[in-house]
């Protein structure tokens, strides 16, 4: 199998060899071809040169971001966690607000009601005022 692969690499530099002597034409000298040659290869390397200047330059956008999105996650969480605190206390106020309302509908608080805003007391009672 290593064997094919190479006489198949062989033969597609044969064929490609035999493609450049058409373009030059059979009579070229070997210093033209040497030129041919050179260019090519020019060409090959600052084709190589600019694709990897763009992956290059897209792998520095690529972590730019990312240090910016972790920056904004953090800052996200940081609030998530500020809104979960609030909703917490939120939840703890709520919590004593209906206990206060399930106590004003008792009559223990009806009574100290009258009792502190109108002065009201049972027959039975004697008050005893401070002077």
């Amino acid at each position: 199998m290593i064997f094919a692969k190479k006489h198949f690499i062989i033969s597609i530099t044969q064929q490609s060899t035999a493609i450049e002597n058409k373009a030059m034409g059979e009579t070229a000298a070997p210093a033209e071809m040497r030129k041919y040659m050179r260019r090519r290869r020019r060409r090959n390397r600052t084709g190589l040169f600019l694709v990897m200047t763009v992956v290059l330059l897209f792998c520095a956008t690529l972590g730019i971001h990312s240090i910016s999105l972790k920056a904004n996650c953090l800052e996200l969480q940081k609030q998530e966690q500020e809104l979960q605190r609030k909703k917490d206390e939120l939840q703890k106020e709520k919590k004593s607000i209906q206990e206060q309302k399930a106590y004003m509908q008792t009559d223990e608080y009806i009574e100290n009601a009258a009792r502190e805003k109108f002065g009201l007391v049972y027959d039975d009672e004697i008050i005893f005022k401070a002077e």
